[in-house]
């Protein structure tokens, strides 16, 4: 190669450098400005983006503050509802016993002495009161038999020095209200006779 072609070459190489070198500045400047943008804050946008954090804040604030209340407001609920259940199953048990005991025979005044003794060994399934898993009126159909025999009332009877009931001497007044199943089937009974 000659030196004319060599200083050509190289006056195309200076071209190419120069070319290249001034695409490079364009580049430089391009990021500059780019990287300039993105450190730019929008101010209207920052301002807008901050009411809008506080405005969530408060409304924050506010739900925190109702979900405290109506966790307050549930808390009392529940110790209600615990009350009523509770008083319910009393009831339901106590009226259940009275009903038992009624039906048995029981000496009305002894009542409340065996009611008292055997509350405390029933309770409530499925809503009904039982003792010893079994419903009051079989519990209680063995328990007159035999542990409750001492508190059932001996039967009317006129066997044995007894007046017997003659109708028309009571003048036909009885209070049916405190007989037992069993004696006002026996009442009924003598009354057609």
């Amino acid at each position: 190669m000659t030196i004319e072609e060599l200083q050509a070459e190289l006056e195309s190489a200076k071209e190419s450098i120069e070319a290249m070198n001034s695409k490079n500045k364009q580049l430089l400047g391009e990021l500059k400005t780019e990287r300039n943008k993105s450190r730019e804050v929008n101010v209207d946008e920052y301002h807008k983006s901050l009411d809008e954090v506080e405005s969530l804040k408060a409304e924050n604030a506010k739900l925190s503050g109702e979900l405290k209340l109506k966790a307050k407001d549930s808390e009392k609920l529940l110790a209600q509802l615990g009350e009523k259940d509770s008083t319910l199953q009393k009831l339901i048990i106590d009226d259940g016993l009275t009903n038992a005991l009624t039906s048995a025979g029981v000496v009305p005044e002894l009542m409340p002495a065996v009611k008292a003794l055997l509350r405390g060994q029933a309770q409530l399934k499925d809503n009904q009161a039982v003792i010893n898993d079994k419903p009051l009126a079989d519990f209680m159909t063995e328990w007159a038999t035999t542990d409750g025999k001492a508190y059932i009332k001996a039967p009317a009877n006129s066997g044995g020095g007894a007046g017997g009931s003659k109708s028309g001497e009571s003048g036909g007044n009885i209070d049916i209200s405190k007989m037992t199943p069993n004696e006002m089937m026996r009442a009924g009974r003598e009354q057609k006779t």
